[in-house]
């Protein structure tokens, strides 16, 4: 009897154990499961927080493409694309649709216009020249492409630098014929009448010109002459 019963106590602990054991792994388990997905649940806020933070410190760049751009043009003068003549004198305009835009020129050649509506980036639009106290200057082109991330450039040339003409009379007020004429670096020679007429290559256009005239049988002629007048020069001559 003893025996047996000390037998039965043994199963019951063994069972007992058995049970705890079970218990234990369903614990362990359970809390691998669970510590798992809050394992995860924390990590994933770790990373948008992080993200977050990210993104507000590095904004992505917004779409500019519809809003309103700077446009510069740079304007040269005829001698070289550094040549700047009108050096912070006059104004750029700009047509764009039904109205019209204006920007002074600066020291550096530079008309700058702000706040151009998208659509015209790219496009050709019309130009002129203003405001440059009654100097004759005008745009080699009268239209303009204008962008907005490149400077759009454009030739001004002074009009009556283009050509130089006169007469060449003696000191009786009549025309020399055939007397020859040099004016930069162009060589020439007067008509019948003594009329003559000179194209200045572009590279030599300024205001002022040195002038040269021989005629056989005359005084030679040196001088310097002003463009831009307008009117036809008169050169007399004298006789040797």
């Amino acid at each position: 009897m003893k025996k047996k019963n000390e037998h039965q106590k043994k199963n019951k602990h063994k069972k007992n154990t058995k049970n705890n054991i079970d218990i234990t792994q369903k614990i362990i388990l359970w809390l691998k499961k669970n510590l798992t997905a809050t394992l995860i649940g924390i990590l994933l806020s770790i990373i948008g927080i992080i993200l977050s933070i990210l993104f507000w410190w590095f904004p992505a760049d917004s779409d500019t493409s519809n809003e309103p751009f700077t446009a510069t043009i740079q304007v040269y003068g005829w001698e070289s694309k550094q040549h700047n003549p009108l050096d912070g004198k006059g104004s750029v305009v700009l047509t764009l649709g039904s109205k019209s835009e204006k920007a002074v020129i600066n020291q550096q050649g530079e008309a700058i216009f702000k706040d151009i509506l998208p659509e015209y980036d790219g496009k050709i639009v019309p130009i002129h020249i203003a405001d440059t106290d009654d100097e004759p200057y005008y745009f080699a082109d009268s239209v303009i492409q204008i962008h907005k991330d490149k400077k759009s450039k454009i030739q001004v040339r002074l009009c009556g630098l283009e050509k130089f003409e006169g007469m060449v009379i003696d000191e009786n007020g009549n025309g020399i014929a055939d007397a020859r004429i040099f004016v930069a670096g162009v060589k020439h020679k007067t008509d019948e009448r003594g009329y003559f007429q000179i194209n200045i290559p572009i590279e030599k256009q300024q205001r002022t010109q040195e002038i040269e005239i021989f005629k056989d049988g005359y005084t030679s002629y040196r001088d310097i002459a002003m463009q831009m007048t307008g009117d036809v020069c008169r050169i007399v001559l004298p006789f040797k």
